[in-house]
């Protein structure tokens, strides 16, 4: 698997965080306490690795149940959370403190300390090893009674195990073990850090030991205030290295590079080892020690309280190189995906990006982030630049608009519409809003029409910007409103220029040729209107009436009643014949209505299906959203929808008959009743127009079939 997993984990472990705050993702999916350090482990455990084996698959189920199991059982406790390598034998001491007998063995030529006789049941999952990989791949709590192992302390104390820092595994586990220490620890109630040292560790010019201490001091930022709670074991001395431990401490120190002097929490953290070790070293024998002891001591130190305040998440170096290179390649993909235009693609990283910086709080993920969201942004204002480019071109400059030209302006707007959910969330305020394009195509039309209005029919310029806004029409419908108002104002002036014509010049012109012209314009100007209305014809002869067939209705009505109002035409055309062409039209519609009407009579009177009868009332109640066709159709539509009632309520009387029947001890007729209540059960939808009739009913054979079930109970409770 890709970072993907990791950056999916990431917006899981931010849901957990907002269900805390009362949020509620919309995914609907939300999570409780106990997994809310496993949810980053669930999905993620292996993001570094190209594609998922069973293997790995195992390996997440195991981190996920784990994870969840320890930060449940470590709640409100006081934990003992021990540090190291790995391989210095964090598994190996925890057995030893639950009370394990120990003894040498020889694994394949190897010298190892084993636990046998394993009391304590949650023991048996720690696993040791002479091997430099680490057996441990999650964190795990084991709580010991101290008096149980020969102490003197009362109480108990839980051992946290965890896997060791830059182990040999791979960076996806050492990325989750951090989350899951930084998450798990945040809920216990103290910690009391023990960091084991090996012999090894000091052995190989005191690398290991200068890693470890740069973990802990990033794990712990603060760590001056903490250095108290520090306790140091040592591990897999040889006895006559045993009292040559601080002094290789001292040559580290003496050692250390000016580079290294200069960060503050590194050195504090060396020179505590340093005193601490001077007073006492303890090196751990597995063997020969006595468990008690050692838990009574360290049940004395000091402990970290607030452990949420004080301990941060941290990646080593190596896995935030690995990081850092899967963050660059999904950069590259949203960037990619941008120039295609799939924002959906685009928010889905993006979201993941935010998220994952959230959760890991590296300076390069928020940086990578900002780029994207500056990459995005510049690109859709360069689309935007690009889309009045061409708009601009083809309105201003051409004589024929073509369709090509309109496919690139309507992809334009697709694309800006795709990205307003990725705008509206992630992207900044001025970056130019979808419905732009729209807007600045509005514009562009109105400045047309304006000039067009203070031209000459005549002028060639208004045919060719006539053309061209016909032709938008049939592309964006808005715009078809603006057309036909423009057509109809050059009408309406040229109608009115004519008829002053024959008028003022009469003794000049040929009156009969102009008459003729005249009235052959007023017929034109008719027939226009009948066309329009012809075109509809199709539309009208439909079987069903959806949304667009009464948009265009709606549209077609609107011209009627604009040249109805117009009080400029009243003089050159008859308002009658206009009204004549209306009535024809609406006279049609109103046809289609009451066939509506009538069809569901038909219903109420034979099967009486309130799914056949919901269609048909919801057509006749969008037709009705024509304002001329409600007035019309008041009388009819709440008469009808009266009927409807009553037939729910005859409803309600068959099915209190087929209850009486029951009280009488008569043949019980449960299938009727049963297809009765069925049947009511698809009237529901009623509700929408009539509140209280399907309440009403509803509620009554509640009562009817309680009632009748209370008195036959002990027929019941026999059968």
């Amino acid at each position: 698997m890709t970072i993907e997993n990791l950056l999916k984990a990431a917006e899981e472990v931010q849901l957990t965080d907002e269900k805390d705050t009362g949020m509620r993702h919309s995914y609907g999916r939300t999570f409780d306490d106990r997994n809310a350090s496993s949810v980053l482990i669930e999905e993620d455990v292996n993001f570094l690795t190209p594609t998922t084996s069973v293997t790995q698959k195992n390996l997440r189920n195991t981190l996920t149940k784990k994870v969840d199991d320890a930060a449940h059982l470590i709640k409100d406790k006081n934990i003992i959370l021990f540090f190291g390598e790995a391989g210095t034998g964090k598994s190996t001491i925890i057995h030893f403190l639950g009370g394990c007998q120990m003894k040498y063995v020889k694994v394949n030529g190897l010298n190892h300390i084993t636990p046998i006789s394993i009391k304590n049941p949650h023991l048996k999952t720690i696993k040791t090893s002479p091997f430099a990989q680490s057996e441990t791949l999650y964190f795990t709590p084991v709580t010991v009674n101290i008096r149980d192992v020969g102490g003197d302390t009362d109480g108990a104390i839980t051992l946290c195990d965890t896997l060791g820092f830059a182990n040999t595994i791979g960076a996806e586990v050492d990325i989750a073990n951090a989350i899951g220490i930084a998450r798990a620890v945040k809920e216990c109630k103290s910690v009391k850090p023990v960091v084991l040292i090996s012999y090894k560790s000091i052995g190989n010019q005191f690398r290991d030991v200068k890693e470890l201490a740069s973990v802990i001091v990033r794990l712990i930022p603060e760590i001056k205030d903490n250095i108290k709670a520090f306790s140091f074991i040592f591990t897999k001395f040889p006895d006559e290295e045993k009292g040559t431990i601080h002094p290789l401490l001292r040559d580290i120190y003496d050692e250390l590079r000016e580079e290294e002097k200069s960060n503050v929490s590194f050195m504090t953290f060396l020179k505590d080892m340093l005193q601490k070790t001077r007073r006492s070293v303890r090196v751990l024998d597995p063997i020969n020690n006595q468990p008690g002891e050692i838990l009574d001591e360290l049940a004395e130190s000091a402990s970290i309280f607030y452990p949420d305040e004080v301990f941060q998440f941290y990646i080593i170096e190596r896995s935030k190189t690995i990081v850092q290179e899967q963050v660059r390649k999904h950069q590259l993909s949203i960037m990619s995906a941008t120039k295609r235009s799939e924002y959906s693609f685009v928010q889905y990283k993006l979201a993941q990006l935010k998220q994952l910086n959230n959760l890991l709080g590296q300076d390069y993920i928020g940086q990578i982030y900002d780029e994207c969201v500056r990459y995005i942004s510049r690109h859709l204002s360069e689309e935007y630049q690009s889309g009045i480019s061409i708009l601009n071109r083809c309105l201003n400059n051409q004589t024929v608009l073509s369709i090509d030209d309109i496919e690139q302006y309507r992809t334009c707007i697709n694309h800006d519409k795709l990205a307003d959910k990725l705008r509206n969330d992630y992207l900044r305020k001025e970056v130019v809003h979808s419905s732009a394009l729209i807007v600045y195509l509005d514009q562009q039309v109105d400045i047309i029409i304006k000039s067009l209005l203070e031209k000459d029919i005549d002028d060639l310029s208004v045919k060719i910007s006539l053309d061209k806004i016909k032709v938008l029409t049939m592309y964006f419908s808005d715009i078809n409103v603006k057309y036909k108002d423009a057509c109809q104002r050059f009408s309406e002036k040229d109608i009115t220029k004519l008829y002053d014509a024959c008028i003022v010049l009469e003794q000049h012109l040929n009156r009969e040729y102009m008459t003729t012209i005249y009235c052959e314009l007023k017929r034109y100007f008719l027939e226009v209107f009948t066309d329009s209305v012809s075109k509809l014809n199709y539309i009208l002869s439909q079987e069903k009436y959806g949304n667009e067939t009464i948009e265009s209705l709606k549209e077609c009505i609107r011209m009627f009643e604009t040249a109805i109002s117009t009080l400029t035409l009243q003089s050159h055309i008859s308002k009658e014949d206009i009204n004549q062409i209306y009535e024809d039209f609406l006279i049609k519609i109103m046809n289609h209505y009451e066939w509506i009407n009538e069809k569901i009579m038909t219903e109420l009177r034979g099967q009486c299906s309130f799914r056949e009868i919901e269609q048909l009332f919801k057509e006749i109640t969008s037709i009705r959203t024509i304002s001329v066709i409600e007035s019309r159709t008041n009388q009819s539509y709440y008469s009808i929808l009266e009927q409807i009632c009553g037939c729910i309520r005859e409803l309600r009387k068959e099915i209190e008959e087929v209850l009486n029947g029951f009280y009488r001890n008569e043949k019980n007729n449960y299938s009727g009743l049963m297809k009765s209540l069925s049947t009511l059960k698809h009237a529901k939808w009623i509700e929408e127009y009539r509140l209280e009739v399907y309440a009403d009913v509803i509620n009554n054979i509640k009562e009817q079939i309680l009632k009748h079930a209370f008195v036959h109970r002990h027929h019941f409770e026999d059968g």
